[in-house]
């Protein structure tokens, strides 16, 4: 199946906003399968929609399309689309009272731009928008399918992930077509790779998408029917599970900070965090997932030394002799927060995130993480990169994997 991604929007245009609907769409359909073989961008102008979309029906057998189903006089696509499959706009009452009752929730009154929301292609499924007001659409035209989300990302992602995937994934699986992500943490691409080498993955394709200081595996079976296909893909997550061992930290929808907060939960542990460099990010990962509190007891951002010392009893002497970005800074950090909480882990961070404080024996990059634990306390020294949020997102990782080995192993 051959795929076009349409967005569309002045702004993307004129470069006053990054056009990042493109580029999510195109990791998430590439790795369901679903490499895209186009991608434009049209500004809010009826006619250029048209055009696109009439180019897109004779090239494409999927397309999906972002951006100008908003209430406002530029939001224009809903009507360009229907003008090129040749329909009519039609009101959906039910969509126009499920506007109203949104919006009386918030206080708010409908205007007169809220009614164009609720006029919708004929012969168009509804798609809900659980994060807005806009609902996206699904069209069939001939051999075609067209979905069409709203421009807004986390509308757009909202609408994807609940309604669009799971459409697409029921085609591909009718198709013969099975899909698995294996996530892994602390190796890059080029190593991963040439750890796989040998892998018999027959009627496998793998895809490497990299990440703050982690790859995923995407894998896609293909064979004659869906159970073929996954006897082909569970031999092959097998194989590679062999291959990485602990290199392998979840599957699918597996995030780092939830498998932390199952090892937690299972061992009755509880933690607190030091951070320096992160500045709050690693608390922020561990309070993501719900019913954290259960096993995170607080968070400390001590950046300055003097923070180290009043608020985590680093010694002076420690921070003087080896630096704020030191193993044994982040041993005392750790410790220290651990002490003050009463937790049973202490978790701490520290860094050189750049661009600037490096010296001559200290890069940017350089981190400390430190654990404190029941029968004592350590820290690892890692080397990161030059982008300073990449190197504050890649210490997070480090220090929530540091978290996940230890309790894999206690």
């Amino acid at each position: 199946m051959k795929v076009e991604i349409i967005t569309i929007g002045d702004e993307l245009l004129s470069g006053q906003t990054t056009d990042s609907n493109a580029a999510f769409l195109a990791r998430r359909l590439t790795t369901m399968g679903l490499t895209p073989q186009w991608a434009t961008t049209v500004g809010d102008n009826p006619q250029a929609i048209r055009e696109a979309l009439t180019l897109a029906l004779k090239r494409a057998g999927l397309m999906v399309i972002t951006g100008g189903l908003g209430p406002t006089e530029d939001d224009v696509t809903r009507r360009a689309v229907a003008q090129a499959l040749g329909r009519g706009l039609v009101l959906e009452e039910r969509i126009l009272d499920g506007i109203r009752e949104r919006l009386a929730r918030r206080g708010q009154k409908m205007a007169a731009g809220h009614q164009s929301l609720a006029l919708i292609p004929q012969g168009a499924k509804v798609l809900d928008n659980s994060q807005g007001l806009a609902p996206g659409l699904m069209l069939k035209s001939d051999d075609a399918l067209i979905f069409v989300l709203p421009g807004v990302p986390r509308e757009m992602r909202a609408v994807f992930e609940q309604t669009v995937a799971p459409s697409l994934g029921k085609i591909l699986t009718e198709e013969g077509i099975q899909q698995r992500r294996l996530r892994t943490v602390g190796i890059g691409e080029s190593a991963l790779q040439e750890r796989l080498r040998g892998t018999s993955l027959e009627g496998i394709k793998v895809a490497y998408i990299p990440g703050a200081w982690s790859v995923d595996l995407w894998l896609t079976a293909r064979s004659t029917s869906a159970q073929e296909a996954g006897t082909l893909l569970a031999l092959g997550t097998r194989q590679i599970e062999e291959r990485l061992e602990d290199l392998l930290y979840g599957v699918d929808e597996d995030t780092m900070e939830r498998v932390v907060a199952a090892l937690l939960i299972m061992k009755g542990a509880t933690i607190a965090v030091a951070e320096s460099c992160t500045g709050g990010l690693l608390a922020d990962r561990l309070t993501d997932v719900p019913g954290s509190s259960a096993y995170f007891e607080r968070g400390v951002v001590a950046y300055s030394n003097q923070a180290k010392r009043e608020t985590l009893k680093v010694p002076k002497r420690i921070l003087e002799r080896f630096g704020a970005v030191s193993r044994e800074t982040a041993t005392a950090m750790a410790e220290g927060v651990r002490k003050i909480s009463g937790t049973d882990l202490g978790l701490s961070t520290t860094c050189i995130a750049g661009p600037s404080g490096a010296t001559a024996e200290k890069s940017v990059g350089l981190a400390f993480v430190g654990l404190a634990h029941g029968q004592g306390s350590f820290a690892h020294r890692f080397l990161f990169g030059q982008d300073r949020r990449t190197n504050k997102e890649c210490c997070v990782m480090a220090a929530l994997n540091l978290v996940r080995q230890h309790l894999l192993k206690a």
